[in-house]
C-alpha cells in the first residue's frame, strides 16, 4: 500500500531560478485503515485514549473518509445495532422526565437482554438515538462530537447551548465504569464501526498487495 501521494505546490520561481516544493499528502486508502487500527487501539486504552477516539471516530464517520474510500469500491455497508424496544417506549412515555443512556446496549456484542437488531446505513447510524436527555435526544453523531469539540479529542471548549450542554451536563453526573457517559458511549459507537468497516478494511489491503 503506498503511504503517501505527492501534491506539487505552485511554481513560485524568481528570476528563472524554480522554488517548486513538494508535500506529503496521506492517501485515503491508507489513512483509512491506520484510522481503524489506531481506533481499536484507543478504545481498549484509559479514558485519555476513548476520548481520543472521538477525532478519528469524526473522521471516519462524520467528514466523509469512509464515503471516500469506498466510492469506486460500492460495498454495502450495514452498522448493525441493537435496541431495547421496551427502554424507548419508556423513553417515549416519560418524555422530559426521561433520562438514560444505552452505553453498551448498542453492540450487539454486549447481549444484553431484551435487545433487537436492526441494520442500518452510515447515515442511519449516525442518527441513531443513544442518550435521552428529557427534552433531547441524543445520537451517534452528537456524542462523537461532543468528545471530539468538547471533551478534548480535538479541541476542549465549553460545549454551546443545546444538546452539547446536555450531554456535558448528563455526562459530570453519571459515570458508568468509571468514565462520563460522553466518552464511554464512544466504545461501543466505535466497536459497531469496527466491525462493519472490516470488509472494506480488508479488501483495501488486498488491493494494495
Amino acid at each position: 500500500m503506498k503511504p503517501i501521494g505527492r501534491v506539487q505546490t505552485p511554481d513560485t520561481s524568481v528570476d528563472g531560478v524554480s522554488s517548486v516544493t513538494y508535500c506529503s499528502v496521506m492517501e485515503p486508502d491508507p489513512l483509512f485503515v491506520r484510522t481503524l487500527d489506531d481506533v481499536e487501539s484507543r478504545i481498549a486504552g484509559d479514558e485519555y485514549d476513548v476520548v481520543k477516539s472521538s477525532e478519528l471516530l469524526r473522521g471516519l464517520l462524520l467528514d466523509g473518509l469512509v464515503s471516500k474510500v469506498n466510492r469506486t469500491r460500492r460495498l454495502k455497508l450495514e452498522f448493525v445495532v441493537t435496541r431495547n424496544d421496551a427502554y424507548l417506549r419508556t423513553a417515549r412515555a416519560l418524555g422530559n422526565m426521561s433520562y438514560f443512556s444505552v452505553i453498551d446496549g448498542i453492540d450487539p456484542s454486549s447481549n444484553m437482554p431484551g435487545q433487537t437488531t436492526h441494520s442500518l446505513s452510515l447515515g442511519q447510524f449516525i442518527k441513531e438515538p443513544i442518550m435521552y436527555l428529557g427534552a433531547q435526544t441524543a445520537t451517534v453523531r452528537d456524542v462523537v462530537k461532543y468528545g471530539a469539540i468538547v471533551a478534548g479529542g480535538t479541541h476542549s471548549t465549553e460545549p454551546k447551548p443545546g444538546i452539547a450542554t446536555s450531554i456535558d451536563e448528563w455526562a459530570r453526573g453519571f459515570s458508568p465504569g468509571g468514565m462520563p457517559t460522553g466518552t464511554i458511549e464512544l466504545r461501543p459507537i466505535a466497536r459497531v464501526a469496527l466491525t462493519t468497516l472490516k470488509p472494506l478494511r480488508d479488501q483495501v489491503i488486498s488491493e494494495a498487495k
